[in-house]
């Protein structure tokens, strides 16, 4: 995909972090969106405008993409989230993500959800913005986490954003990450394509 969309692909680890500066752990969204840019930029002489900089992820990274532009529309020019793990209301009431230890690393002991982790608070913010994202979201009929994606699609629908919803069969897997990715870039940067 990188040679067929002349792209370069930085994959950072952030854990299980959701993408949180955390309570008790590492501010990971510190580093995904500050500090991750000038590192790439200083190593690789990448292009540091918004036209040329997306974000992607699966599963929590979905989570992590979509709030990393809904956040900071102003740097990215498309998000990519697949089988996203959207409703973190719905995972600190079930721990259908991860355990309640976990979940507390990030929320701290109260396990309340801060603003600027719900994606749906930074979406209607979003909405409200002179620059807005675009944005490209998949999931399977099959994933376990299908119902999230439905309520987040079903709430993006009724904002203003240049907003696009797949679904298809398959389930929480690499085989439809893969097609995701491959679809996403499709979506996203067409005039790239060799």
């Amino acid at each position: 995909f990188a040679d067929e969309y002349h792209v370069i692909f930085i994959c950072p680890e952030v854990q299980r972090s959701f993408y949180a500066d955390m309570k008790h752990g590492p501010k990971y969204f510190t580093y995904i969106t500050e500090e991750l840019p000038q590192i790439c930029q200083r190593l690789f002489h990448i292009p540091a405008d918004r036209e040329h900089t997306f974000v992607m992820g699966l599963s929590m990274g979905g989570y992590g993409a979509l709030k990393c532009a809904l956040t900071k529309p102003e740097q990215y020019a498309g998000c990519g989230a697949f089988s996203s793990a959207c409703d973190l209301e719905q995972a600190l009431r079930t721990s259908l993500l991860m355990p309640k230890e976990e979940i507390q690393g990030i929320t701290g002991m109260e396990m309340q959800l801060a603003p600027e982790n719900d994606v749906f608070l930074l979406a209607k913010k979003c909405s409200q913005s002179p620059v807005k994202p675009r944005i490209y979201m998949t999931c399977g009929t099959e994933d376990f986490i299908y119902d999230m994606s439905v309520k987040f699609r079903d709430y993006m629908q009724k904002l203003d954003f240049d907003y696009t919803y797949e679904e298809w069969q398959g389930t929480h897997d690499w085989y439809f990450w893969n097609d995701s990715l491959r679809r996403a870039l499709a979506h996203l940067l067409p005039d790239l394509q060799k």
